[in-house]
């Protein structure tokens, strides 16, 4: 059927095809996001991200599983974790740590004269002479010879293990108690001082034996550098 339309009606027309053409468009996307919907596509979309991934995900895997470090760098590096600042060995971490906090926490609380002085469980103050020395920070073979001073004979412990862990030397001592300086007696300090050699510093400690030798008579005190039976001699 053909009709003569007027220009209204024809542009009616055009308007409507158009509009049509428009909704079969749109009913075409929505049959193709329907179909991307389906479980078939998501199937797939997964699968070619994961594919995608793989070789990262494999990388990642390997760097859990093979560290870059080795068994033995990694217990190494462990085992030197263990020290604290002093270069004391614990059973831990938190045991180590513990010990860093409380002496950094110590540090801290101190002022400048704690370092210069000394004080005893009796109360006695003295000067921090490894603290004013400029030399014997550099000891680390230190010689004893004397008698039960020297030794630490009564005591918990003699000024040889003071200076040891205050310096971090090693300490030879051959003190004997009653030991004179004199060769009068045997182990006498004269002989000692041949067992010592090879020391950054030599201490010689000797008190009232040679004159309480004999009877409090005495060793006499000499005029021989050669006659070790007299305490010049000896000394």
């Amino acid at each position: 059927m053909k009709l003569k339309l007027s220009n209204v009606f024809r542009d009616f027309k055009k308007d409507v095809e158009s509009n049509f053409k428009e909704i079969d468009k749109l009913l075409t996307e929505l049959l193709d996001i329907k179909s991307k919907t389906s479980n078939k596509y998501l199937d797939s979309l997964i699968d070619t991200l994961f594919t995608k991934r793989y070789d990262q995900l494999q990388k990642e895997i390997r760097a859990i599983v093979l560290p870059e470090m080795s068994p033995l760098a990694i217990t190494e590096d462990y085992e030197k974790s263990l020290s604290d600042l002093k270069g004391e060995r614990h059973t831990s971490l938190k045991s180590r740590l513990d010990a860093d906090l409380n002496q950094i926490k110590s540090q801290s609380q101190k002022t400048a004269n704690d370092d210069r002085f000394i004080v005893t469980e009796n109360g006695t103050i003295f000067a921090d002479f490894v603290k004013k020395s400029k030399t014997i920070k550099s000891v680390k073979k230190i010689g004893i010879i004397g008698d039960s001073v020297a030794k630490g004979s009564k005591s918990n412990k003699n000024f040889g293990k003071y200076l040891s862990e205050k310096l971090g030397a090693t300490v030879q001592n051959e003190a004997v108690s009653g030991a004179t300086m004199s060769t009068v007696k045997a182990n006498s300090i004269y002989e000692q001082a041949s067992k010592i050699r090879n020391k950054d510093l030599v201490i010689i400690q000797g008190t009232d034996d040679d004159w309480l030798y004999n009877g409090s008579s005495g060793v006499q005190i000499g005029t021989s550098k050669t006659n070790e039976k007299t305490f010049y001699g000896a000394f």
